[in-house]
């Protein structure tokens, strides 16, 4: 095992680094299915290294921040479909992007 990566179980879904891809993936769908996605999200609070007097650090703490909320609390359905159709995105282009813009419970 190497060192510095730890291994996290839970009761319903065991996780951990280094599975093959099928096992990892019949252990996560019901869970993400379920709405269950248990995650920890870790950022800095300051730079160490402030590219352009910190501008480069306020942007990927903003995605960061932007990340979290749309895995939190994703959108609906019809939220995605609106925001698609005023966007000007055609009907056969919108249907293959709709599904992974919705959250999945």
């Amino acid at each position: 095992m190497n060192q510095g990566v730890t291994l996290h179980s839970t009761s319903s879904a065991p996780s951990g680094f280094q599975r093959q891809p099928t096992s990892s993936r019949k252990t996560w769908n019901p869970v993400a299915s379920a709405g269950l996605i248990p995650a920890d999200f870790i950022a800095p609070v300051k730079t160490h290294n402030p590219i352009q007097e910190g501008l480069h650090y306020e942007i990927l703490l903003a995605n960061f921040l932007a990340q979290t909320e749309a895995l939190m609390l994703g959108k609906s359905p019809e939220e995605a479909r609106a925001e698609l159709e005023k966007a000007g995105m055609g009907a056969n282009k919108m249907e293959l992007i709709l599904l992974h813009k919705t959250r999945l419970n």
